[in-house]
């Protein structure tokens, strides 16, 4: 065990410190002017403020050190420079959270830290306020690619790929939402010029797709695939399938033969079809058998990101079951191109390569066919199920087809190329003062005018000013003159609206926000997308005001299937789930397969959406006896009684050593490198994801810890040396003992009592949950260490208990980022005063997840700009 020499975190309580200067900071906070004296410091400022920093802070922070480029001898206190004010406040969070002085240095005592941090947290909650209230919190910002990919889904009725075409948005704090991380570039127009092109070429096509239908047998799936498989479809099928009456068993997979596959259909076209399947388990011991529907052109090796799957279905071994499912495909989406739908029993034995087969015909050695098998009845397969027109089309067309309706002769006046005008040249007043148009408009150019309009209103988040309207109509009426049909000329007008600044940006004026606007945050916050009818009607009568009528609707936007839009984007951004498919793991993990790593996401998306569905306290995210599992992460866990592949909220045994999403298969992946596991990462991550207090970036000169994957030294062994390092040693005391916690988990979440090494250590050792399995033996993981406070703990069970002796904290962090999120702009020094009244109701109701949304969606930083 390392030693932990006595420190100043362990002689000062920080919460009592903190939380008796916010009782000081909330009293007192609004009652200070601002002012200069001679010496560059708020003149309210207590009189030894500076002496303070003499003392304890300018042995490193002044003009001739200036430790990290800080001289805090030449930073005045002049709070309203924004690039002072977020200065200060550093120096504030450092002091406050104990880093400053750093341990070896001279302490204050508690009363004048106090005294430190009183008269600037006063000036710095006033300062921050002042900011606020003038120029709002949140700047402007565009909409995200993902929010723009929803919204031109929900708004047209459509599914169409966009995100191919939209670059990657910069993240700050770990999300893509945040105003300072999102830039507007050429590039940027280009590309949404380009999406909005599709969207609606996909929301108005001139005419209806052809439609397919098939419906065939057991035993036609059969004869099909010998009529055109020839010889190895033979050896495939023979070996591998029983066929009895009109239906056919199989036995097998393989990644080999598409003649195990059962191809329900290829879609031809763009839309929503039905997949429909009677389907029985055979010979699994009484358990269902999972069938994965996916698309059938992937190979699994070539499919690192699993883009193959579309579902999982548990088949009963009692009686059949009808699969009945809807399947969207996209328009311009390469995932589906030429892609078949298909279906195959997902944990049948492998069937082996060609070779293999012909040399068991030839010895007459074939499986006894005995199980598991699944056994096929019947599919049928239908779409595309759209209604047409589009629902885009009636919105904006009604009844009216989308012809191929011109202007007439007299109207198409082009100019040469040579001196034809942009668009954008034009203006309203050109309708009137251009001699050659007639003074009857021609039929077709009114009903152009006349769509627009109703496009503007069916796209666009707020109505438009009057000469925005009339530059849109000009310029439907400059496409129909240069030739294009009334469809054409209405496409790039929609094309234009889906690429303006009118689309693009969410326009808020400082102060409370009005109901347009507050829509406007809720359908991005939990749907990722615009407004729905029923929120823009309530926004229009200025019910979105109203606490008790907010709450009513964030209830329904909560209960709505895009809700789970927010569930995965948020734990995508929030718990780095997007990196899930960043690392693949060494081949000495030989239990790791597409089964498990599919699974382990949606562990983490189900228990999250349990945790907000039933309201349950977020302390379940540190500790629960509880978690969102099928057969295969049950099994990886070694919890027995979990049958089937469709996951489910199941019980935890107590000692499973599982429970949160801190020991969820998904985080322990994506918080280690596929080959080693580091404490570093895993610590950073739970700082800064659970507890909020991320560390500092280390110093640029710092040796980075190579894992020594032979096994000849530990990770602790090396970090001891790293830490003696006087640079190293401030941060590590924190990041350290939650890697440290999390150390018996390998790099894809399986427990273990000693590390996994590629050469000969301690011999080979079979694997608990995969006794098939041997791998060389290294050393044993060397369990439990201390706190930063000097608290001792065994393993990850007595580490959670210590985590949740600081609830606040876990709820501050999760409301700070929430705020982020459902705003665009993270927390500010005024917010704060505010989070911590949040607190001290969510404490009370027992930190419950969608009471916290709620009081999200209910507070200042939610409703004003």
């Amino acid at each position: 065990m390392i030693p932990v020499k006595k420190t100043v975190r362990q002689r000062l309580s920080r919460r009592a410190l903190l939380v008796g200067l916010l009782a000081v900071l909330l009293k007192s906070g609004s009652q200070f002017g601002f002012g200069q004296n001679s010496a560059g410091l708020a003149s309210d400022m207590p009189a030894d403020f500076q002496p303070l920093l003499q003392r304890y802070c300018w042995e490193c922070h002044d003009r001739d050190t200036a430790k990290a480029r800080l001289s805090l001898e030449d930073t005045p206190a002049r709070f309203e420079d924004p690039g002072l004010l977020d200065r200060w406040t550093r120096v504030f969070d450092k002091v406050a959270q104990l880093e400053m002085p750093p341990p070896d240095r001279p302490q204050p005592t508690l009363a004048e830290r106090t005294t430190l941090l009183s008269g600037l947290g006063q000036n710095l909650a006033k300062a921050s306020r002042e900011r606020q209230l003038r120029e709002g919190r949140s700047p402007l910002r565009r909409l995200t690619r993902t929010e723009y990919s929803h919204s031109v889904n929900d708004l047209l009725g459509i599914q169409v790929e966009v995100l191919d075409l939209l670059p990657e948005d910069n993240r700050v704090g770990g999300f893509d939402k945040v105003s300072r991380g999102i830039d507007m570039s050429a590039q940027h127009w280009l590309r949404y010029q380009q999406a909005a092109q599709r969207a609606m070429d996909a929301a108005l096509p001139s005419s209806p797709p052809r439609s397919q239908q098939s419906r065939f047998t057991g035993r036609e799936w059969f004869d099909q695939q010998l009529r055109v498989g020839g010889r190895l479809a033979e050896l495939a099928l023979r070996a591998s399938v029983r066929v009895e009456g009109n239906s056919a068993t199989l036995y097998a997979q393989s990644a080999f033969h598409p003649h195990l596959q059962i191809v329900a259909g290829l879609p031809q076209a763009p839309g929503r079809y039905r997949l429909r399947a009677s389907l029985q388990a055979r010979g699994n011991s009484g358990n269902p058998l999972p069938v994965l529907v996916f698309l059938s052109g992937y190979q699994p090796d070539a499919d690192p990101t699993l883009q193959r799957i579309i579902d999982v279905k548990d088949i009963p071994e009692t009686t059949a079951r009808t699969v009945d499912l809807e399947i969207q495909v996209p328009h311009y989406s390469d995932r589906w191109k030429n892609q078949s739908i298909a279906l195959v029993g997902w944990s049948l034995a492998q069937q082996r390569q060609p070779g293999a087969l012909e040399a068991e015909a030839a010895l007459n050695e074939k499986p006894g066919l005995t199980g598991p098998g699944l056994t096929l009845n019947w599919v049928e397969f239908e779409g595309p199920l759209d209604p047409f027109p589009t629902l885009a089309h009636r919105r904006v067309l009604g009844d009216q087809p989308l012809t191929n309706r011109r202007l007439e002769p007299r109207w198409n006046l082009k100019p040469s190329p040579a001196t034809r005008p942009e668009p954008a040249e034009r203006t309203s007043a050109d309708q009137q003062s251009d001699p050659q148009r007639p003074a009857t408009p021609d039929p077709v150019a009114s009903d152009a005018d006349r769509l627009v309009d109703r496009l503007a209103s069916e796209i666009l988040p707020q109505p438009l000013p009057g000469e925005a309207l009339a530059a849109y109509r000009l310029y439907a009426r400059r496409r129909l003159e240069q030739g294009d049909d009334l469809s054409q000329a209405l496409k790039a007008t929609g094309q234009a609206m889906l690429s303006s600044p009118h689309f693009l940006f969410r326009v808020e004026n400082p102060g409370r926000l009005d109901g347009p606007a507050v829509a406007a945050r809720l359908a991005a916050f939990l749907w990722n997308s615009v407004p729905d009818a029923s929120l823009r009607t309530r926004a229009k009568l200025g019910q979105l005001t109203e606490p008790a009528q907010l709450r009513t609707e964030v209830e329904r936007m909560l209960n709505d299937p895009r809700s789970w839009r927010f569930i995965t984007d948020f734990a995508h951004q929030w718990l780095d789930l997007r990196n899930i498919h960043a690392t693949t793991p060494d081949l000495m993990y030989g239990e790791f397969d597409s089964a498990l790593l599919w699974s382990m996401p949606q562990e983490t998306y189900g228990f999250l959406l349990t945790l907000l569905s039933e309201n349950r306290s977020i302390d379940e995210l540190v500790r629960s006896d509880w978690s969102y599992l099928n057969e295969r992460l049950a099994r990886h866990y070694g919890i027995q009684g979990v049958a089937g592949w469709e996951l489910r909220k199941a019980n935890l045994p107590a000692q499973a050593h599982r429970g949160g999403v801190i020991t969820h298969a998904s985080i322990l992946k994506v918080t280690a490198n596929g080959t080693s596991t580091s404490p570093v990462l895993r610590g950073k991550w739970i700082l800064d994801r659970i507890l909020g207090q991320p560390p500092s970036p280390p110093p640029a000169d710092t040796p980075a810890i190579e894992p020594d994957i032979r096994g000849a030294s530990t990770i602790r062994e090396q970090l001891e040396k790293h830490r003696q390092l006087a640079s190293c040693t401030r941060c590590h005391r924190w990041i350290d003992p939650p890697g440290f916690a999390l150390e018996t988990f390998d790099v894809i979440g399986g427990w273990r009592e000693w590390y996994r090494v590629k050469s000969e250590v301690n011999g080979r050792a079979a694997l608990p949950n995969y006794p098939h399995l041997k791998v060389w033996k290294g050393p044993l993981v060397e369990q439990g260490y201390r706190t930063a406070a000097g608290k001792p703990f065994t393993n990850i069970d007595d580490y959670r208990s210590l985590l949740l002796e600081d609830r606040d904290q876990i709820a501050r962090s999760l409301i700070y980022k929430l705020i982020a999120y459902a705003t665009g702009t993270e927390i500010q020094f005024a917010d704060r005063e505010v989070v911590e009244a949040m607190l001290r109701e969510l404490r009370t109701q027992g930190y419950r997840f969608k009471d916290l949304i709620h009081a999200v969606t209910q507070s200042r930083m939610f409703l004003e700009k």
